[in-house]
């Protein structure tokens, strides 16, 4: 076998290893939500900590272990996690929203607040998730804002109708064309 035909060989070894790498953390992530939607916290805490240690700057991993975390009783972990995602990508705003969601957490309904609009004002209202994250975050706590959690979350679910509509009219006006 010469060393070309070797080095490619390899080369696509490698490729292999990482796509079945990124597959897992996938899972783990998956396996970690279902935890969570079926309230077995330790599990889902031990899922999304697997999915860390391969991704460790995935900030959509970091927010949903901190989540785990918060939910799980551990609110210490949690505000020591939500604070990777400011210090790893302080453009994100899942950060703010963990933090806002530790505020809510100890009462502090006042800093969540402020919290939430900043991350309500910098995602300009367009992105569907974080407006979902904004209105579960309203919510966590002994005084939760249902007001504000309902407001964010009918934003939410007012903007996935209009895309879903915008894209099946694309899809519809595609398929006429053929």
């Amino acid at each position: 076998m010469n060393r070309t035909n070797l080095f490619a060989r390899l080369g696509v070894v490698c490729a292999l290893c990482l796509l079945m790498g990124q597959t897992a953390v996938a899972q783990s992530l998956q396996e970690g939500l279902k935890m969570m939607s079926y309230e077995k916290y330790p599990q889902a805490v031990a899922a999304l900590e697997a999915a860390n240690k391969s991704m460790p700057a995935d900030v959509d991993v970091l927010y949903q272990l901190g989540n785990a975390y918060l939910l799980s009783g551990e609110a210490n972990k949690a505000k020591e996690t939500y604070a990777k995602i400011i210090l790893s990508n302080p453009k994100s705003l899942l950060g703010n929203i963990g933090a806002a969601k530790i505020a809510m957490a100890e009462g502090n309904t006042a800093d969540a607040s402020k919290l939430l609009e900043g991350a309500l004002k910098s995602s300009k209202g367009k992105d569907v998730n974080i407006l979902r994250y904004i209105g579960e975050a309203y919510l966590v706590g002994k005084k939760p804002n249902a007001d504000a959690a309902i407001t964010a979350l009918t934003k939410a679910v007012a903007l996935g109708q209009k895309r879903c509509l915008s894209q099946s009219d694309t899809r519809r006006r595609l398929l006429s064309q053929k």
